[in-house]
């Protein structure tokens, strides 16, 4: 039993190279975009799995839960830039007829501002967490925390999707717009989450802030 203990951070460790492996069949596009799509989902079952195999086991542990929150935010950050960079974002101009031209620069600089203030937050908040840690404190996710990440991940799937059914399944033109209309309002849903609960996780935890903690 004491080997099966592993199991947990054996899953939290495999969400690492299947970044790489989503980004790059995803930018193959076409089947490659499908089965990225099926990796990414079960790459994101493994981080409901991991935790309820720990508890199982009864292995959870402080570490554990420091390398899951870590992962979590390597696999997202990862793949919301690699998305970025195959230009997998929605962000393209259509016409009336629903059909789309040419890329709109200003959507695209738009949606890397709000790719820039995810990765600010997650990095803060890794910070944060970095500190209380060498205090001997281990500071999980929140509510609002944990719903704004299933709302990333819930984007980053509907991106591959729409890269696999546009390159792989032919979706049609009318379709296609309105799939993107849907994940633009995830997709910003989620960066208002990010930065809304970024700020209640530092107010809750300013304690662990350097010259606030002496302050109070």
């Amino acid at each position: 039993m004491q080997s099966f203990k592993h199991i947990p951070n054996l899953l939290t460790a495999l969400r690492l190279p299947a970044v790489f492996v989503i980004a790059l069949w995803t930018s193959w596009a076409g089947v490659w975009a499908s089965a990225a799509l099926a990796l990414f989902i079960f790459a994101a079952l493994t981080d409901i799995f991991d935790g309820w195999i720990a508890r199982k086991l009864g292995a959870v542990s402080d570490f554990g839960r420091l390398m899951d929150a870590l992962v979590d935010k390597i696999f997202i950050l990862g793949l919301l830039v690699a998305l970025m960079a195959i230009d997998c974002l929605p962000v393209q101009k259509w016409d009336d007829a629903g059909v789309a031209t040419v890329t709109n620069h200003w959507a695209v600089l738009i949606s890397a501002f709000g790719v820039i203030l995810i990765l600010m937050r997650e990095f803060l908040i890794t910070g944060l967490r970095l500190v209380a840690a060498a205090k001997g404190q281990v500071l999980e996710a929140e509510r609002l925390g944990k719903i704004k990440t299933f709302l990333q991940i819930l984007a980053i799937g509907h991106l591959i999707g729409l890269r696999a059914y546009e390159t792989h399944w032919k979706l049609s033109a009318v379709w296609h717009q309105r799939w993107e209309v849907i994940i633009t309002g995830i997709f910003w849903l989620s960066v208002i989450l990010t930065v809304v609960s970024g700020l209640s996780y530092f107010i809750r935890h300013r304690r662990h802030l350097p010259g606030l903690s002496e302050s109070e």
